[in-house]
């Protein structure tokens, strides 16, 4: 069993309904799951190492993180619409709503993610320390998956984008949203091995949450 861990921002709940409905519609018209194998979530860092002595230091280095921006009032989130990746050669492709074009990269998202980063190297943080030299802030793909690693034909998955714009419409996902917890997420897949890349984790993902610090008061 290969153990991951991930750090990740899940929006308001409100929002995360219309998005979980959207995801589901999509994902299972055109056969494709890997998308549905996590929780709704926009990762701030996916799929890394951790020792499972330094989980706790880990957590708490998020608690305090989570609580300065909690005092700040929250951090409000926009997204630009629907938008892909597709690999021609591969035949395989992403849906997702971009973050990173919305009003938020600059606003919110960006200094949470190095806020995180920072803390985590102050608190001696094996994962962060390897990270944070190869993590580039700005150009950080911020997004929540709509469908992920879809292996379809061209004519098929240009279908699917226009399916995943209709229901996001037809849903009224809300262009903007809040920030309601910072999540530690804990995964483990055997079909991953070391390599969690390319979605090889999707035949057989299981997650749990370590813990969720709340981002605004209820």
């Amino acid at each position: 069993m290969s153990v991951r861990y991930g750090i990740s921002l899940i929006p308001e709940p409100r929002f995360t309904a219309r998005v979980y409905r959207s995801r589901q519609l999509i994902c299972g018209q055109y056969a494709s799951w890997a998308a549905e194998m996590h929780l709704v979530h926009l990762p701030l860092l996916s799929y890394f190492q951790c020792p499972e002595t330094q989980v706790e230091s880990l957590d708490s280095a998020l608690a305090t993180v989570a609580a300065d921006w909690l005092a700040q009032g929250g951090i409000p989130l926009a997204h630009g619409g629907v938008d892909y990746e597709y690999d021609t050669a591969g035949a395989a492709g992403d849906i997702f709503l971009d973050f990173a074009a919305g009003q938020s990269r600059e606003d919110a998202i960006r200094p949470l993610m190095e806020a995180v980063v920072n803390k985590l190297v102050e608190s001696g943080s094996v994962p962060a320390l390897e990270m944070s030299p190869a993590l580039d802030f700005g150009n950080y793909p911020y997004r929540i998956a709509l469908m992920q690693h879809a292996n379809l034909p061209p004519a098929v998955f240009a279908s699917a984008v226009a399916f995943a714009q209709a229901v996001v419409n037809d849903l009224e996902v809300p262009a903007a949203t809040t920030a309601w917890q910072l999540a530690l997420i804990r995964f483990e897949s055997d079909a991953a091995g070391e390599d969690w890349s390319g979605g090889r984790w999707a035949a057989d993902l299981r997650w749990q949450l370590v813990n969720n610090h709340p981002l605004i008061t209820n």
